[in-house]
């Protein structure tokens, strides 16, 4: 058996992951539906006897949930699952009997509360143009057109969908439609979102959904987020199942188990779709893949996870791998870590590492595998999990059919089938091969009509049938059989209607009619002597061997029957060879080696087979001519006489084509190569979708030959450029020859020239052909095949580079000043009409920690009759005697351009320092632009002080459409946290430490003068003893009083610069 050789998948590319979590940690609740929705479901969206074309609608949700930092931001892995299933279908996997494209057409669009139809077209792309859906038609479906602004409608996707499928004349129309969250039109859980919810719900019971059924259109629901499981607003998780469970129809889908009867629709009762739940972010591209699957119901699924002992899996026994194109195995929670092929020949394989939650096995990885061979996978699962949640889901595909093979009538004499007598048909299947159990082959041949079962084989590659003509009126010639094999172990793959194999059998015999009964007479016979024996040989000869390394043992044959005349034979004779050409030596088997051999008339009939063998090595290239002659001699002296003489020319043989690993060189699709813009400072790079394979013995060649056409314009020296292959790793050079063994492949195939391109214009066109070459053991060179690509070429001289760092320079400065001027003209301040203020005069003092506070900050009474209206526009606002004025960097300034314009606050009277909230990066003195709250704490310095206090006016901006309890939150807790971090300003500024006032300024009215210090105990307080009579510790607060104290900055981040004074 070859070494296996793997491909692994592509990444861990996948779509997105719910908008409400982040990271890794999507809840159980999604991976036990992953785990219960994995296994193969009955449900299949496409007829396996009637489909012929498939029309493929990707529904793509493109909300900004979708683009937060901790999902997906950039759209970087929906960009790579797209351009997977996009390569899936393009690639040539899915294919019908006859191993044509099956006619599966793609279109895309997205949605969140608007669509955006990127590709609404089924139509594939045109021949040489870009793939369909385009690179930029993905990209577009990655992004959030609306911004931060967008949200999630199902309506808008649902009827976007019936628009596109209007044109789609196909015989199965399938839509995937996938979401991360819950129907959510409008920011927030207002009570109106959930009756437009309710609406909607109903609008798709009643309507949408009879135009879905009517239309034969098929849904896969995927979705993403604990959402669905864990709703915050269950009436709104609700509603929205309920709309997808209308869609699809999937009611034991674990996503509906706790859907109310009294939300779902009364009017769904068939299932029109299956829902899809993925456990993790590298799951959604199998989830999708599995989608895709689906919709061939040429591919079938396999139980690979059949037992386990603990990480460890197998699959069930599997038919020979000659029947097998490809197999693909999915994990879902966790990744395949590696694998095995457990064969019959080889108990004990070595494993192969992977690490990838995509195992895909190409049927040159399957080469040599008897039935009964198995898939050992052994997995891992995600962090924290056991390996029992992560689970397996197997597909795969058949060879291409129908089967051909060729069926011969051992028995038969000259081909010819008496009516009604027992024949044993014999089939040879190469390159299939046995077991066959008994009645699991049937064919049907085209005279007589009627099935007929198989024995069955257990080795080999023939398969033996009774057959009998019956009785034909006239001679009618057999040339075929149609039939559906299952070989043994077929049982063990999952296909909707069963899983067999359509064959084509090819025949050349015919069936003969009874001969007429004898006229009847009334004279006795007249004794004459019977005519002798006749000679029938195959005028064709065959080769019989098998290949052992690089050796064929094998013979080259030619089959003959000596035949008795009607009635009989009597007499004797000989058959004798003759091989006059120079290098046969054919010989008569079973006659020891001779090349004549004796016959009786007693042994007629009697099969006559001449052989010579083959030399083990080619080159085979022998033709020639072999007499075979019979020499039959009459009883009672009627001499003898030489029946006849045949066959002439045996031909050329080639034992090659018994081979089974030659070389191969395929491309997949058109081959043409642009290259366009400026000559680039590397080497051109020409990437194909072809791919080669080294033979089972000797080597392959491929080699390079660059042509330019002379028919079309020309510019620059294409003559003098000189291709090599592309290099397959850091250690290799490119080569204009390349060498490929048994085992090794170049996929793909890409080209380079040799060293980069002079800096010239270049434009026109030319062929680069590839030819491979079989380079046998012997001295023999056999061209396999020969593959043009087209390569056209259209380069302009590169530019100046100080010319090119000129236009940079200057297109950076106009950006930037561009920047500069939105920067400048957006920042101002939020409009006044949407804010009520309060303003508050009151006194602070000090706490125990050294900071500043005051209770009637705590206590602020945000009462209707207390509030004023705001006034000024967005460049000024002012409450009262406060003015909050917009102000932005300056050009030069470009570090702070980014941070944006601030709010600088100022009192017309008095000496203030001031501290706001929501702070700018400028100072705790400076608000943000922009604020939904604003607080400013103005503090009273110099000559307007109060002495040995602390007095201030805060001023409190609150929405006119606040919440009650948002506002009152924002009362209670911010005023006092925006004192105590302007203390050590204050100090700083006034050079004492306000006293602790017993009186402070209720609300409202004009602040009260200070009350004079409490008077200190005269002698030290009295001692007091514990228990055991020890006295307690002393307090520190008893002794002395704390001086004022800076507040402490916080190690990772900078100390705020001092409050502005006004």
């Amino acid at each position: 058996m070859n070494p296996i050789r793997r491909r692994l998948a592509r990444g861990a590319a996948a779509l997105t992951v719910a908008a409400a979590l982040g990271g890794s940690s999507l809840g159980m609740s999604m991976a036990t539906a992953q785990s219960s929705d994995a296994q193969p479901s009955d449900y299949q969206p496409c007829d396996p006897n009637g489909t012929r074309t498939v029309d493929l609608l990707l529904v793509i949700d493109q909300s900004s949930s979708l683009n937060r930092p901790e999902v997906d931001e950039g759209g970087e892995i929906r960009r790579e699952a797209l351009l997977e299933i996009r390569d899936l279908l393009e690639g040539g996997w899915l294919l019908d009997d006859n191993g044509s494209p099956r006619g599966i057409r793609v279109a895309l669009v997205g949605f969140d509360t608007s669509v955006y139809y990127h590709a609404p077209s089924f139509e594939p792309a045109a021949t040489g143009a870009d793939p369909h859906p385009s690179d930029e038609e993905i990209e577009a479906a990655v992004q959030s057109p609306s911004g931060d602004a967008a949200f999630t409608d199902y309506g808008e996707a649902l009827r976007a969908a019936l628009d596109v499928f209007d044109s789609s004349r196909s015989d199965c129309r399938v839509m995937v439609w996938f979401t991360d969250g819950l129907h959510n039109p409008v920011p927030g859980r207002t009570p109106a979102e959930i009756e437009g919810t309710r609406e909607l719900r109903n609008e798709v019971c009643r309507t949408i959904h009879p135009e879905l059924e009517q239309a034969e259109i098929q849904t896969f629901a995927v979705l993403l987020g604990n959402e669905f499981f864990e709703p915050e607003q269950p009436e709104m998780a609700s509603l929205s199942k309920a709309i997808i469970h209308a869609v699809t129809g999937h009611s034991d889908s674990s996503v509906m188990a706790d859907l109310q009867s009294a939300v779902r629709c009364e009017e769904i009762d068939v299932q029109t779709g299956e829902i899809l739940a993925a456990g993790e972010v590298d799951e959604l591209i199998n989830t999708l893949i599995k989608a895709v699957f689906s919709t061939d119901p040429t591919i079938w699924q396999w139980p690979c996870d059949a037992g386990r002992d603990g990480s460890e899996t197998h699959g069930v026994p599997l038919p020979s791998s000659t029947y097998i194109d490809w197999m693909e195995a999915l994990a879902f929670g966790g990744e395949i870590e590696s694998y095995a092929l457990l064969d019959n020949s080889d108990p004990d394989p070595d494993w192969q590492r992977l690490e990838a939650n995509r195992l895909r096995l190409e049927s040159d990885d399957l080469r040599g595998l008897s039935a009964g061979w198995a898939l050992k996978i052994r997995v891992r699962p995600d962090d924290g999990a056991i390996p029992e949640s992560v689970t397996l889901e197997c597909y795969g595909k058949a060879v291409d059919q129908p089967l051909r093979m060729r069926a011969s009538v051992p028995d038969a004499e000259g081909g010819k089938l008496a009516a009604n007598a027992p024949y044993t048909l014999s089939v040879y299947m190469g390159p299939y091969e046995c077991p066959v159990d008994a009645g699991s082959f049937v064919l049907v041949p085209e005279f007589p009509t009627g099935a007929r079962p198989n024995h069955g084989c257990e080795q080999g590659q023939n398969v033996e049938f009774d057959y009998s003509c019956g009785t034909p009126d006239e001679e009618t010639p057999v040339t075929h059989f149609t039939g559906k094999l299952t070989p043994r172990f077929f049982e063990n793959l999952l296909r909707r209607g069963g899983l067999t194999l359509d064959v084509t059998v090819e025949a050349d015999f015919a069936c003969t009619p009874p001969p007429p009964p004898p006229p009847p007479t009334t004279t006795p016979p007249t004794t004459t002597t019977p005519p002798p024996p006749t000679l029938d040989c195959d005028t064709s000869q065959r080769v019989d061997g098998e290949w052992v390394d690089e050796e064929f043992f094998g013979d080259v044959m030619v089959e003959c029957i000596v035949a008795p005349p009607t009635g009989g034979a009597s007499g004797f004779g000989a058959v004798e060879v003759t091989t006059p050409s120079d290098g046969w030596d054919f010989q008569i088997e079973g006659a020891g080696g001779a090349d004549r051999r004796t016959i009786d008339s007693s042994g007629l009939p009697s099969d006559v087979v001449v052989a010579d063998d083959l030399p083990r090595q080619g080159p085979w290239d022998r033709v020639g001519e072999v007499e075979i002659a019979l020499e039959w001699t009459q009883p009672e002296g009627a001499g003898s006489e030489t029946i006849g003489v045949g066959p002439e020319h045996p031909g050329w043989v080639d034992p090659l084509e018994f081979y089974r690993y030659w070389p191969t060189l395929q491309c997949f699709g058109v081959e043409e190569v642009r290259f366009k813009g400026d000559v680039p400072q590397e080497p051109l790079q020409a990437a194909t979708q072809c791919a080669a394979a080294g033979p089972g013995m000797g080597s392959l060649q491929l080699s390079l030959e660059w042509t330019v056409e002379t028919d079309a314009p020309t510019r620059g020296l294409l003559e003098s450029v000189d291709w090599g292959f592309h290099p397959q790793s850091e250690s290799d050079v490119e080569a204009r020859l390349v060498m490929l063994t048994e085992s090794e492949r170049l996929d793909p195939i890409s080209f380079v020239t040799v060293g980069p391109l002079e800096n010239e214009r270049y434009e026109g066109n030319g062929v680069l052909r590839m030819r491979a070459v079989w380079l046998l053991p012997w001295d023999e060179q056999r061209t396999i095949d020969e593959i043009d690509v087209r390569i056209e070429v259209d380069l302009m001289r590169r530019a100046i580079w100080w010319l090119a760092a000129l236009l940079v320079v200057t297109a950076a400065l106009i950006t930037y000043t561009m920047l500069y001027a939105i920067m400048a003209r957006s920042a101002r301040l939020p409009s006044a009409k949407r804010f009520f203020a309060r303003r508050l005069e009151f006194q602070a003092h000090m706490d125990r920690a050294g900071n500043l506070t005051s209770a009637a900050l705590d206590n602020i009474s945000m009462d209707a009759d207390r509030l004023v209206n705001v006034k000024g526009d967005r460049n000024t606002l002012r409450v009262e005697d406060l003015s909050i004025r917009a102000e932005h960097p300056r050009w030069s300034q470009f570090r702070s351009i980014l941070d944006g314009g601030w709010g600088r606050p100022s009192l017309k009277s008095d000496r203030h320092i001031f501290g706001t909230h929501p702070v700018h990066s400028r100072g705790i003195s400076s608000t943000a632009a922009q604020f939904t709250h604003l607080a400013v704490i103005a503090l009273r310095t110099g000559a307007g002080a109060p002495p040995g206090a602390a007095s201030g006016i805060a001023y409190l901006l609150v929405p006119k459409s606040a919440h009650d309890a948002q506002a009152a939150q924002f009362v209670a807790e911010v005023p006092n946290d925006v004192l105590r971090r302007m203390t050590a300003t204050y100090l700083g500024d006034v050079g004492e430490t306000p006293g602790d006032p017993s009186e402070e300024a209720a609300d409202p009215g004009p602040p009260q003068p200070p009350a004079p210090p409490p008077r200190a105990p005269s002698g030290p307080p009295p001692r007091v003893r514990t228990q055991d009579g020890a006295a307690p510790p002393r307090d520190r607060a008893q002794d002395e009083t704390p001086p004022p104290r800076r507040p402490r900055q916080s190690p990772d981040r900078p100390e705020e610069p001092p409050p502005r004074r006004g």
